[in-house]
């Protein structure tokens, strides 16, 4: 789909006149279609490709130029960064124009501003014009020296920030590669010494360190790495940790389900759960933790409970959070046509659900694969051997096409699991003696950190299967 231009509408206040050129492409990217799509569709009706790179490039500069016009959707700390950043920009415009006067009196208030929110390059630049104006145009010792310290700590801060932004970028560069990622040990050594005060820099560190842990299978390191994260944004001088409080509140929870510390990650839920505004996309992001959680430490309950309190507020924006719970509402289904849940509402119907997450089901290494694994379960336990068949029979082409990396070994045993039930004639014991390679090999991989992937853990979904076979 053109994801550049469905995230642009959804931030931008612009109505295209109905009927028009924008009015249809805009429909398009609603309608999910990807760009090859559109354009095909372009062309068929007798349009030319020009007209379609034209139509494309004024919708999006239309978009634009509407954007964030009312912030709806917006977190109150997204909301006063975009200020800043406006503000920002209004003082390069009154240099450009040499107004210089105004420009420095809104610098020291952008300055402030861009302390209080943790944007250290705004903190930067600003500091070094202010510094050459109060030492040289305008000499003023007292704010000369001021301004003159502060640079000095800025530039600091956002050095250390760049060189943690592209360590991170090479280490996940060479790991995809499978390049010698081992090289950059130096490097990383010399990150984890490194001590700042800016929130960026001690999320950019967690990151850097979570990564090459992860790498290293040192989940016990990982797991402190956060938690000391936590702590040193805590004792930070930010007013914007909450949106970075969470983030590491949301890297460490799936850490702690996988490692069946549910006790552990239920009192982090608890801490984290009072960040965030009730209703907004960082709740809504935890709340699904909660039902992922619930999910994986035998308490469906606590998933239903979720599913029922993210039910009654206003999803975000982003529709993926809403198709992220429609997929959980799909595995409460598994349970209550077993008869362990009675869930209250409009019934579950598998078709309607599979034509509402066009979203997740582009999302091919992670929702998509929960999506399908849980239509499987469903023809299985609804007895339609024939939908089964031919979903078990596409396993080994999508498989081939996306799940080929050492991260997705887990998924690949539980579709090929799947797989065999078919093979083994829905026979338990045929099914059991078919998949004991794949079941072995899922034994020996250690759960995935990824919740969205494994939002039951595949064992668990082994022993369902079983049971329904004959």
């Amino acid at each position: 789909m053109m994801k550049g231009l469905f995230e642009l509408a959804q931030v931008s206040s612009y109505q295209p006149v109905a009927d028009g050129f924008s009015s249809e492409l805009l429909g398009m990217v609603g309608a999910g279609y990807g760009r090859d799509e559109a354009l095909g569709m372009w062309v068929a009706s007798g349009r030319s490709v020009d007209s379609f790179r034209h139509a494309y490039k004024k919708l999006k500069d239309r978009l634009l130029k509407e954007a964030f016009a009312k912030k709806n959707g917006l977190a109150f700390i997204q909301h006063k960064r975009m200020e800043c950043w406006e503000r920002f920009q209004k003082v390069k415009c009154l240099l450009i124009a040499d107004k210089r006067v105004m420009a420095m009196e809104l610098a020291g208030e952008t300055l402030r501003y861009a302390q209080k929110y943790g944007l250290t390059e705004i903190v930067l630049s600003l500091s070094a014009q202010l510094e050459f104006y109060f030492g040289a145009i305008n000499p003023d010792t007292r704010r000369y020296l001021r301004y003159r310290k502060i640079r000095k700590d800025a530039a600091r801060e956002v050095s250390l920030e760049q060189d943690a932004r592209g360590l991170y970028t090479c280490l996940i560069f060479y790991a995809r590669l499978d390049k010698d990622w081992e090289s950059l040990r130096p490097e990383v050594e010399k990150l984890e010494k490194s001590m700042a005060s800016s929130v960026r820099f001690i999320v950019l560190r967690c990151n850097v360190l979570v990564a090459w842990y992860e790498l290293l299978g040192d989940i016990k390191k990982m797991v402190a790495v956060v938690k000391d994260s936590i702590q040193m944004i805590n004792k930070t001088a930010d007013d914007s940790p909450h949106a970075a409080l969470v983030n590491r509140y949301l890297q460490l929870l799936p850490i702690l389900t996988a490692q069946k510390k549910f006790a552990e990650a239920e009192s982090y839920l608890s801490e984290s759960l009072g960040l965030p505004d009730e209703g907004s996309y960082t709740w809504h992001q935890l709340m699904l933790q909660k039902a992922y959680l619930g999910f994986h430490s035998g308490k469906p309950k606590m998933a239903l409970a979720a599913w029922q309190q993210a039910s009654k507020h206003k999803k975000h924006s982003t529709p993926l959070i809403d198709e992220r719970w429609y997929i959980v509402r799909a595995y409460l289904a598994i349970y209550e046509k077993l008869g362990h849940l009675a869930v209250d509402g409009k019934p579950f119907r598998l078709a309607r659900f599979l034509n509402s997450v066009r979203f997740a089901s582009t999302e091919k290494q992670l929702d998509n694969v929960a999506i399908l694994i849980v239509q499987m379960l469903h023809y299985l336990l609804d007895g339609k051997k024939k939908d089964y068949m031919h979903r078990a029979d596409n396993v080994s082409n999508y498989m081939a096409h996306n799940l080929r990396g050492k991260e997705h070994i887990r998924c690949r045993c539980m579709l090929y699991m799947l797989k065999k039930v078919e093979e083994g004639d829905y026979y338990r014991l045929r099914s059991e003696l078919r998949a004991k390679k794949w079941r072995r090999l899922l034994g020996k991989n250690p759960p995935t950190m990824s919740s969205e992937r494994e939002i039951l853990p595949y064992e668990m979904i082994w022993k369902l299967v079983l049971g329904q076979l004959k």
